[in-house]
C-alpha cells in the first residue's frame, strides 16, 4: 500500500492539516455493505501524512486537488504538478466554474486532466 501525501501549502500546522482530514472520514456504525467498516478506516489513516513539498507526490498515480475555487491559483498548482509527477499522473481539479480547456492548457498532458467534482453530504 502506497503512502498519501497531504500538502500543507498554506503554512497550517501538519498536525492540524491531518486531524482535520480525517474527520472527514464517516465511520460505520452498523454492518452494512455500503459503509466504510472501522478496520478500512483505520488502515487508510496510517498512511496519510503530511507535507510541505509538492514533489512528494512524483509517484503518484491520480492527484485531486480542492484548493481555493481560483484559477490563477489551480493554473499554477497544474503547472508545478506538471514538472514534479510522472507523465502518467492524471491530474484531477474539484472546480465547478473553471473550464477544464483552460486547465488542460497549462499543462503537457492534455488527456490526463480531469475535472471530478466531489460533494459533501
Amino acid at each position: 500500500m502506497k503512502e498519501i501525501p497531504l500538502p500543507d501549502l498554506e503554512g497550517e500546522e501538519p498536525e492540524e492539516v491531518l486531524e482535520y482530514s480525517t474527520g472527514q472520514f464517516r465511520v460505520a456504525k452498523t454492518d452494512s455493505a455500503d459503509v466504510l467498516p472501522k478496520v478500512v478506516i483505520s488502515d487508510a489513516l496510517k498512511r496519510l501524512h503530511c507535507t510541505t513539498s509538492l514533489e512528494d507526490f512524483h509517484s503518484a498515480d491520480i492527484i485531486i486537488e480542492a484548493i481555493a475555487e481560483s484559477e490563477v491559483a489551480k493554473n499554477k498548482l497544474f503547472v508545478e504538478l506538471d514538472k514534479t509527477t510522472k507523465s502518467s499522473t492524471i491530474l484531477a481539479s474539484n472546480t465547478s466554474s473553471i473550464s477544464i480547456t483552460r486547465l488542460v492548457s497549462v499543462t503537457s498532458r492534455p488527456y490526463q486532466v480531469w475535472i471530478s467534482i466531489i460533494f459533501h453530504v
